[in-house]
């Protein structure tokens, strides 16, 4: 099992060092496993770096909830798990309305295809928080902040984040076969072994992530699941030291 460090506040900020008036910062975000029985991993945070995406925890994991709520009907079932979670979220949609708009993908669609799905507005950065929540996680093995991890060059992205206007029919099949594409070829790109996890672990499908590790760069990828089906990844570049303590803890 890997050695995890637990929050201390004379640690640091996990992401920029400052002592600062650290408090407790939970990764993920509490709110993903509300009413589940499992442990949580907790890191040392400033108020920049805790309440910088603080208000936009509700907003992405509402987005997300609510595509596969949109589109629970043409998916595979879900487990009783994902399905209490969106029964337990769906009364809070309301309360994300200025983050999470609802808009059609494909003009004038087919009735099958006539589903609005969410949008996240320009005030929530789905990039920053994926990054914010890599750089956590990464604390939990390091116990400290890592001056030799490039997180200012760090590249994170989700296939299931939408942006831009509405789009034809082909268009939009061109669009879904080639993220389909780029999830394959990062996918290929290593091994990819199960991230630590704290005690009782997180429900694996509710969340998970995944590491790729290539030593020689020395280059990361981190690949979290969210609900079994929305996916996010974050690509940066670390110390050699670090990238060794990142192999230890997957072993």
């Amino acid at each position: 099992m890997a050695r995890l460090f637990q929050y201390s506040r004379v640690r640091g900020c996990y992401y920029c060092g400052s002592r600062e008036e650290v408090t407790a910062e939970h990764v993920p975000p509490r709110l993903l496993f509300d009413g589940t029985d499992c442990g949580s991993l907790t890191v040392p945070s400033c108020p920049r770096h805790n309440g910088e995406k603080a208000g936009w925890d509700r907003a992405i994991l509402t987005s997300f909830i609510r595509a596969i709520d949109q589109t629970r009907a043409m998916l595979p079932p879900l487990s009783e798990q994902v399905r209490r979670i969106i029964d337990r979220i769906r009364p809070d949609y309301d309360q994300a309305n200025r983050e999470v708009s609802l808009r059609l993908l494909i003009r004038e669609p087919q009735p099958e295809l006539d589903v609005p799905l969410p949008y996240l507005s320009g005030s929530v950065d789905l990039q920053i928080w994926l990054t914010l929540l890599t750089a956590a996680l990464l604390w939990k093995v390091t116990g400290t902040h890592d001056t030799g991890t490039d997180w200012a060059s760090a590249a994170s992205w989700s296939p299931c984040n939408l942006s831009g206007g509405q789009t034809s029919l082909e268009e939009a099949a061109e669009l879904v076969g080639e993220t389909l594409n780029n999830m394959d070829l990062v996918d290929s790109l290593g091994t990819w072994m199960p991230g630590w996890q704290p005690s009782p672990p997180y429900p694996l499908d509710l969340y998970h992530f995944d590491v790729c590790v290539n030593r020689f760069q020395p280059q990361v990828l981190f690949r979290h699941t969210f609900f079994g089906r929305m996916y996010g990844y974050t690509c940066f570049r670390t110390s050699p030291e670090t990238a060794v303590k990142i192999e230890v803890a997957l072993t």
